[in-house]
């Protein structure tokens, strides 16, 4: 069995949006010292809901809590975990917040550390004595990129190979204009 994902949780509040990172397998919201994510207002239960990562899908289950729970403005039944896509938003009745979560598995971490800046890329073609460097740190940033097999991460690699191809084209596109240049002086 693979490492806990890493569950991150937003409150959006009135003094603006606060990011929470839990790597473990569930995440409790409220105002208990045992929640990993405290929400110290009037209104939020001690223990008020659970967000739970089963089989890289998320879950949110209210725990029972005074006010409830809403998932999308519909209340969410008492202990009964339901299905929470990212873009899902979770709100506690008569308060002025909402709370947003997804998952983020270990390799989608790697991916975005390997993720490419393409301007350097380019500053890097642009000078010649530099150009091939760019090529060999692009195919580098390709073999370091981790092999992913999840069908919901799919999107995200082929997003990353595909913003590496677009960098390598125009890499190639001016090493090749510079080499035509070079060439043509030579010839006169």
């Amino acid at each position: 069995m693979g490492a806990a994902p890493k569950i991150l949780v937003t409150v959006h509040g009135e003094n603006g949006p606060e990011t929470f990172s839990n790597e473990s397998e569930s995440v409790l919201i409220g105002r208990s010292k045992k929640a990993q994510v405290k929400i110290s207002m009037e209104g939020i239960s001690r223990e008020h809901l659970t967000l739970i990562a089963k089989n890289g899908e998320l879950f949110v289950q209210d725990m029972g809590s005074a006010n409830g729970t809403l998932l999308n403005g519909k209340k969410l039944p008492a202990s009964t975990p339901q299905k929470f896509k990212p873009s899902d938003k979770i709100e506690i009745r008569g308060l002025p917040m909402h709370i947003t979560a997804k998952l983020q598995e270990k390799h989608q971490e790697e991916i975005s550390k390997v993720d490419i800046d393409r301007s350097r890329l380019l500053e890097l073609a642009i000078d010649e004595d530099k150009a091939e460097d760019s090529i060999d740190l692009d195919q580098e940033i390709l073999l370091q990129a981790p092999v992913v097999s999840r069908k919901s991460n799919e999107r995200e690699v082929n997003n990353n190979v595909s913003n590496l191809v677009e960098s390598e084209k125009l890499i190639e596109q001016r090493i090749r204009k510079k080499f035509e240049q070079k060439w043509q002086e030579a010839k006169d």
